[in-house]
């Protein structure tokens, strides 16, 4: 029987944020392995997550040299896809026969860096790997491999780079198999977790795409169609599907009696886009009385639509203990830019305090980016304003980063607004952009200011620490140890005349090399 090893490497960590938090269950790897267990039941597919197991690079290392995989399949991000690119060439090392086939957010984007034997990867998979990841395994599988008709693989003949036709997004979400999460050993995580990856938690998803195209976030792109413009770039386009509320709901109750989740965390770019399904899917888990907690991310304009049809008191009964709103800038003029339309300066303001107000119990969280080209110490204050006058419970602030296959990362590299190309360091707490009025150090230094200005000038961060609702209650005390992990690292930095550099970036775990 052939081996399919998938894992998560060894990786770097926010160090303000406890390792379960920064680790979640990867929902990729056991939607893959539903997929393949459909169509090739005979194949042994396993995953190696480092992350919940604590496992660091020699461990791995021997693991992997134990195995023997056929076939490694690895994932990443930008900000990992270092580590991911380590773990290939180390399976490349320890059997040559193996084939490595690279996905996620990064590597389809430079195959030329990433494809050939004396490289990471084999393969490259491009868009719906559901579809287009079986297709390749049953290729390779043949007794005579031949992957040219396959839609959405990126390949080696001999030195030229060989992409076959994009592949159409699947439209109809219903006929996905419910994740294999029992390859993913759901005990194992969530032991720690502070914010979100609490004990019996698990990810989830029920819409792909978005219905809008904002030009900074990654989430859409991965997930929409593709096409390739006059050019001969690829672009991608929105297109927003989502499972049905029974499928959905089904798939929940399986996981709550199965796994005894009683956390869903929603991995979905925009999760309440369609209020005729979040009206449906909210009365259906009444309807089931299943009593479960649920986190997701969610646009303002939708959430202050859905109080206006009567909807969003039912979405809140259902179990919504937290919920983010991506505001992003205070000048609605800066939201056009971003293509974030439908969004006044006061269109977060509103939905915060609507929250606030009358759904109390709700953990509400603001996120805004900054360090554009054009940025001053002016714009940059006018978002903790903003945060302030939202009533947020808490407000993030992140340097703009451009991802690949984002319109803004087009623009970045177009315009020369890379100052670093060191993708380890694309992790929204580093200046990566060149800003023409402010240096790193200055706009480091006003990110420091301003977090510390919204929880220490803020009195809901002390009488939240009595707050009667425990959820709540828990956060605001854990913000504030964060609060505290926060200024130890500028004093350290100051000490050590390092505040010339990020003092806020990820961190290995102890257990990384080990």
């Amino acid at each position: 029987m052939k081996k399919l090893l998938f894992a998560r490497t060894p990786r770097r960590y926010w160090q303000y944020v406890v390792t379960d938090d920064n680790f979640w269950m990867p929902l990729s790897y056991p939607c893959l392995a539903a997929a393949l267990r459909r169509r090739i039941p005979d194949l042994e597919i396993m995953v190696v997550d480092c992350c919940a197991l604590k496992m660091g690079w020699k461990t791995f290392e021997r693991r992997l040299r134990e195995e023997k995989p056929d076939f490694y399949g690895i994932g990443d991000e930008s900000m990992y896809a270092d580590e991911g690119i380590r773990s290939a060439m180390i399976v490349r090392e320890a059997n040559p026969d193996c084939i490595n086939i690279g996905g996620g957010r990064h590597y389809p984007f430079f195959p030329e860096w990433h494809l050939g034997k004396d490289k990471a990867f084999d393969y490259l998979v491009f868009g719906e790997g559901e579809e287009t990841f079986p297709d390749l395994m049953e290729a390779l599988l043949s007794s005579s491999p031949k992957v040219d008709s396959i839609p959405g693989i990126i390949y080696l003949d001999g030195d030229k780079i060989v992409r076959t036709p994009l592949r159409p997004v699947i439209k109809d979400l219903d006929t996905l198999p419910t994740p294999a999460f029992d390859i993913m050993h759901p005990d194992i995580y969530g032991q720690r977790g502070r914010l979100w990856a609490f004990r019996n938690s698990l990810p989830m998803q029920h819409s792909r795409g978005c219905v809008s195209g904002c030009t900074y976030c990654s989430f859409w792109p991965a997930e929409s169609e593709w096409y390739v413009n006059d050019a001969g770039a690829l672009k991608a386009t929105p297109l927003y599907r989502t499972k049905s509320v029974a499928k959905t709901v089904d798939e929940m109750e399986f996981m709550y009696k199965t796994y005894g989740c009683r956390q869903f965390n929603w991995v979905d770019g925009t999760w309440n886009a369609d209020p005729k399904w979040n009206d449906e899917w909210a009365t259906e888990i009444l309807k089931r009385k299943m009593k479960f907690g649920w986190y997701a991310m969610m646009r303002a304009d939708m959430l202050l639509r859905d109080e206006k049809l009567g909807i969003l008191e039912k979405i809140v009964k259902s179990g919504l203990n937290m919920l983010i709103l991506g505001a992003e800038r205070s000048n609605p003029a800066d939201l056009e830019n971003l293509k974030k339309y439908n969004y006044g300066d006061d269109t977060v303001v509103r939905a915060c305090q609507l929250m606030r107000k009358k759904y109390p119990q709700v953990w509400c969280q603001t996120t805004y980016m900054m360090g554009f080209p054009d940025e001053t110490r002016e714009s940059m204050f006018s978002l903790l304003e903003h945060a302030r006058r939202s009533g947020a419970d808490f407000s993030a602030f992140h340097f703009a980063t451009p991802y690949v296959g984002t319109a803004l990362w087009d623009e970045a590299i177009e315009k020369g607004w890379i100052r670093d190309t060191d993708f380890r360091n694309y992790d929204w707490f580093t200046p990566v952009m060149k800003c023409e009025h402010l240096t790193p150090e200055e706009e480091l230094d006003i990110y420091y200011t301003m977090t510390k200005k919204f929880i220490m000038g803020n009195s809901r961060f002390y009488t939240g620490l009595f707050s009667p609702y425990p959820f709540k209650r828990g956060l605001y005390w854990w913000f504030w140890v964060v609060a505290a992990l926060f200024v130890r690292a500028k004093l350290r930095a100051k000490k050590t005349n390092s505040l010339g550099t990020p003092y806020l970036v990820s961190k290995k775990p102890w257990w990384y090399e080990a």
